[in-house]
């Protein structure tokens, strides 16, 4: 290791806004000798997985909203959890290429929806609790988030005159969640 590399690896571990500025004018001035090349190597190599990661993370997100979705009749939570997938997706369509689609962990994300069903969903939330799940004040407990599942359905949990009273002031919201 040169003088230059052993001054820019200390520069790296104690002023690293320093560095960085110190590594862009080295490269603007296509100065190869003034270049910490193990310090930047690793910092590419950061950055690629910092990619991957939030491409990753992206997707968790979506599964996680998709899966609310699914299981709940609530209608305010279903129209933001659709917001936030749409804005999920958008974030995605920015951060995806080919080479991080390479880099997704195909297989973990399989296993991610099939450990997402409904009943094991179920019993995780009766062991350590949901935090999507509503207090009654009326009961003065939480009620259980996953738990009617797709067999829930809000025209039986509630009297026909206000069902019909949220069809007629939610029409268009519903019409796009698939509930009429």
């Amino acid at each position: 290791m040169n003088k230059a590399a052993k001054v820019s690896d200390s520069l790296y571990e104690t002023d690293y806004f320093l560095w960085l500025e110190k590594q862009a004018i080295a490269i603007r001035k296509r100065d190869v000798g003034g270049l910490d090349w193990d310090n930047l190597l690793e910092e590419l190599e950061y950055l690629g997985r910092e990619q991957v990661n939030a491409v990753n993370s992206l997707l968790k997100q979506i599964i996680i909203h998709r899966l609310k979705l699914d299981y709940t009749s609530e209608i305010y939570s279903r129209h933001h959890w659709k917001c936030e997938i749409n804005a999920f997706i958008d974030d995605l369509e920015d951060k995806l290429t080919n080479a991080i689609l390479n880099k997704v962990d195909q297989k973990k994300f399989g296993s991610a929806i099939e450990t997402t069903k409904f009943d094991i969903l179920k019993k995780k939330e009766e062991n350590e609790g949901f935090v999507e799940a509503v207090y009654s004040r009326k009961d003065g407990k939480t009620k259980k988030f996953f738990n009617l599942g797709k067999k829930n359905n809000y025209k039986e949990l509630i009297k026909p005159q206000t069902a019909e009273a949220i069809e007629r002031l939610f029409r268009k919201e519903m019409e796009e969640l698939g509930y009429l």
